[in-house]
């Protein structure tokens, strides 16, 4: 990835799941012992620094 601006957001309908490798790219590596693991200086998932469970929500309500 490259080097990331120090003030970034990214929005969107990324349209895939809290446990895809794109997901991780993105927010860091998931661990069974310690949880999301966030790259220094990367980017993380607002909704979960929000305080919601990363493993909710959905973007497109099931119908």
């Amino acid at each position: 990835m490259p080097p990331m601006p120090v003030e970034t957001v990214l929005i969107g309908d990324m349209n895939f799941t809290y446990d895809s490798p794109e997901h991780e790219a993105i927010v860091g590596s998931m661990t069974p012992a310690n949880g999301r693991i966030i790259n220094l200086g990367g980017l993380a998932n607002a909704y979960v620094l929000a305080g919601h469970d990363g493993q909710e929500g959905y973007s497109v309500p099931e119908r």
